[in-house]
């Protein structure tokens, strides 16, 4: 299916409503050709919406004849139930529940089409063998990449396929065993934390045992702070110290980032009818917070860039034939590859660092 993008349809109805006033200016709407382009543009986008949002997911699309839910709303397909309940608690009943061959279907928001993938068979098949062929949806990247830039996460093709290449040494199993005492470490700290943070919380008594005491301790901050600290380290080579500081700058521009709140929901909505450099210069508080912690965030990796040649310059003056001069993390690997430019190096700490850091708290899927 081809689907045109706002862009092409706003240039489109302008187009059309000069056309018009050429050939015709009595059909102009009020005699305005903005009012006309305005009037025909968002036609184009209620035409659109009718036929990506209604005809082909209900009566076209080819995934619907997969195993899926049965108890599915005409528009907003499964959202509602997947926004309210736990993340994942949807999916794994579907799971249980759905007879299927590896693969499950369901609808989104406004029937945007996903296909679960349930067996280790098909996931193989679609990291692996098929993975260049299932590319990520362009509003997903352009939303991401504000933050991330175009790293290993977000580029497809040739393009990740030689970024991959020049980082696979950072990935080695020597490299990841390596690593075994600091993930040990940052562990025992985040548990010595947690032990701290539940001797400072009072007592509350527990409905099931109401001879004892309890005390409730919310680990995902925990457990976001232990996971920077680890991706530091595997990153830099030098811990962001977040376990021992909650309220490190840059553990709380991360929280403000990823933080899902009703502006952040408004734009992802707003996304199916808007171009995202509209929504992106939208002068709304989210995305003042989104610009100034991505300049933030960039400054720091520049400076961890430069601090990393430094020391690599100062590591190879004292033996030049060292080839891994500097350490074996990430960032130095990436620069000795010769592959990246200071731009793309900053995208890739950008990932690593996000990327590390949150996926022990992601937000619900749409």
């Amino acid at each position: 299916m081809v689907v045109l993008k706002k862009r092409a349809l706003l240039l489109a109805a302008v187009a059309l409503s000069f056309s018009v006033k050429s050939l015709d200016p009595e059909y102009l709407l009020h005699g305005s050709v903005w009012q006309t382009t305005t009037a025909i543009f968002f036609s184009m986008l209620t035409v659109r919406f009718s036929w990506s949002c209604l005809l082909y997911p209900l009566c076209l699309s080819p995934l619907r004849h997969l195993p899926h839910p049965k108890q599915t709303s005409l528009l907003l397909g499964q959202f509602s139930r997947i926004i309210k309940e736990p993340t994942g608690y949807p999916h794994r009943e579907w799971m249980e529940e759905i007879e299927n061959d590896g693969l499950i279907y369901y609808r989104g928001l406004f029937n945007m089409e996903r296909v679960m993938v349930t067996t280790p068979k098909a996931l193989s098949e679609a990291v692996t063998l098929k993975s260049y062929d299932l590319i990520k949806p362009p509003t997903l990247t352009k939303g991401l990449a504000r933050i991330l830039g175009y790293g290993i996460l977000l580029t497809e093709g040739q393009e990740h396929k030689n970024q991959r290449k020049n980082l696979t040494p950072a990935f080695s199993y020597r490299h990841v065993k390596d690593l075994y005492p600091v993930f040990w470490e940052q562990s025992r700290d985040m548990i010595l934390g947690i032990d701290k943070d539940i001797e400072s919380k009072p007592t509350t008594k527990d409905e099931n045992e109401k001879q004892e005491n309890s005390r409730e301790v919310n680990v995902d901050g925990w457990t976001s702070r232990a996971t920077l600290d680890i991706i530091g380290v595997a990153t830099i080579g030098k811990s962001f110290g977040a376990i021992e500081d909650d309220q490190s700058e840059l553990y709380r521009t991360y929280q403000t980032l990823f933080k899902q709140d009703w502006q952040t929901r408004m734009i992802g909505l707003l996304n199916f009818f808007l171009p995202f450099w509209f929504l992106r210069a939208l002068p709304i508080p989210r995305n003042v917070k989104v610009e100034k912690a991505r300049v933030y965030l960039s400054k720091i990796c520049f400076e961890m860039l430069a601090e990393k040649r430094s020391k690599i310059a100062a590591a190879k003056e004292k033996d030049k034939s060292d080839e891994t001069a500097g350490g074996i993390d990430i960032l130095s690997v990436a620069m000795q590859s010769g592959g990246f430019t200071d731009g793309q190096i900053v995208d890739q700490l950008l990932t690593f660092l996000a990327a590390g850091h949150e996926t022990v708290c992601l937000p619900p899927l749409f």
